[in-house]
């Protein structure tokens, strides 16, 4: 992700340097074995790509969910979304989008719980069934849904190291360079402005306060 952020301005250059980029096989942090890591980028044009170090060199996917949880790969996220809409089809259409309405209208429940499965069809159905959101709706919508699918912080658990829970909850307004996040300490929602000076001449990197 720093190579992302930090040598490019647009998807399409992302894609092209792709070819550059070799992952080295490492284990993350304590672990004795190696995560199968994968990133979705975003970029003012409104597209969705996804990464996925699935074996051979590293290629870019257009993600038409616009949703990304854990494992499994996107495929799999696809092929799962479709059965439990009802298509036939493995891929993400109109007819998704069709049956993602119709599956809020009709008011049935979305799919609960920690497996990532089950929370990437929430938010894709969330995110594929509702129509196009104001200005005024979308920051307050997408932290609501947001709220649907985090992992409650359990106190009893904080020694674990196996715990798994939502840190923070954060929007991206790529229009505006706008950083809206809700940390889980408070709850408060903070705003930062990103600005090209920051972009520019910030050279080490800078602790927000939590509060």
């Amino acid at each position: 992700m720093n190579w992302v952020l930090g040598e490019h301005t647009s998807l399409e250059s992302v894609c092209a340097g792709l070819s550059q980029v070799c992952l080295v096989n490492q284990t993350w942090h304590g672990e004795p074995y190696v995560y199968p890591f994968h990133w979705v980028l975003s970029d003012t044009t409104g597209r969705n790509l996804v990464i996925e170090p699935t074996g051979g060199p590293l290629t870019a996917q257009l993600n038409p969910s616009g949703v990304l949880t854990n494992t499994p790969i996107l495929a799999t996220h696809f092929k799962n979304l479709t059965q439990l809409l009802g298509q036939a089809s493995v891929t993400i259409n109109q007819a998704t989008q069709v049956a993602a309405k119709n599956w809020l209208a009709t008011k049935q429940p979305l799919p609960t719980g920690s497996i990532p499965t089950n929370r990437f069809n929430h938010m894709a159905i969330r995110r594929l069934g509702t129509p196009t959101l104001t200005a005024e709706q979308t920051l307050p919508t997408l932290f609501a849904w947001l709220n649907e699918v985090r992992l409650p912080y359990d106190p009893a658990k904080r020694h674990q190291l196996n715990h798994n829970y939502t840190h923070y909850r954060s929007v991206i307004d790529l229009d505006h360079a706008c950083y809206y996040f809700r940390p889980r300490t408070t709850e408060r929602l903070q705003t930062i402005q990103l600005t090209p000076e920051m972009c520019d001449h910030w050279r080490v990197p800078h602790v927000f306060p939590a509060n």
